[in-house]
């Protein structure tokens, strides 16, 4: 089933169902009015003195992430008003995205596509394996060209993030160096897919 604030796919754990978790929930709700309490916020601050003036020019009112309620800091990225508000929508986002992950898997095979990937790789170095499934630290593993960590952030489907058109075969040191940064764009990755797409249907038409 999927959630109504973010289309992922769940198992119908919380609540009623109609949405992966607390947090999905008090998005959808607060959604339609956020405009609304932005401004209400925003026209309520005006003229009122600030704690922090004394200190510093660049004040920024935000609403915090977790409790809605607005709050002053001088950090552009802070997104929660306090240290407990923080602790519980870390959580929250940590939940969610542990779920987005496990949709995010490679679960097709690289040998179905040996015109995407460079398979003599795979023969040279073999598959990586940790300390105690095989012990080759060396071995190729499957990259996410656009990260899971981008992919959660912008909300990008898990459809394409699991799509071969967004796997690369490489070293699997490499690939902890890389980290979390995506080497092309959504726009770029759509265009990839749509390519390898038609191509497996030019397949079945022949």
């Amino acid at each position: 089933m999927k959630c109504e604030n973010c289309n992922i796919n769940h198992n119908r754990t919380y609540g009623s169902g109609r949405f992966c978790s607390k947090f999905c929930a008090a998005s959808f709700a607060t959604k339609d009015k956020r405009k609304e309490i932005n401004k209400k916020i925003s026209n309520s601050l005006k003229g009122k003195p600030s704690k922090l003036k004394g200190r510093i020019k660049n004040i920024i009112c935000k609403l915090c992430k977790n409790c809605h309620i607005a709050f002053e800091t001088i950090n552009i990225n802070q997104q929660t008003c306090s240290i407990i508000c923080s602790n519980k929508f870390r959580r929250i986002n940590n939940d969610g995205f542990e779920k987005y992950k496990q949709l995010c898997q490679f679960s097709f095979n690289v040998y179905d596509y040996p015109n995407q990937f460079d398979l003599s790789l795979i023969k040279k170095y073999g598959w990586y394996k940790a300390k105690n499934r095989g012990d080759n630290p060396n071995g190729i593993s499957r990259d996410h060209i656009i990260s899971i960590v981008d992919g959660f952030n912008n909300r990008i489907s898990y459809k394409l993030l699991s799509h071969p058109a967004n796997c690369k075969l490489m070293r699997h040191s490499e690939n902890n160096k890389k980290n979390t940064k995506s080497a092309i764009t959504l726009d770029e990755l759509k265009q990839k897919i749509f390519i390898i797409e038609r191509k497996k249907q030019c397949l079945k038409e022949y």
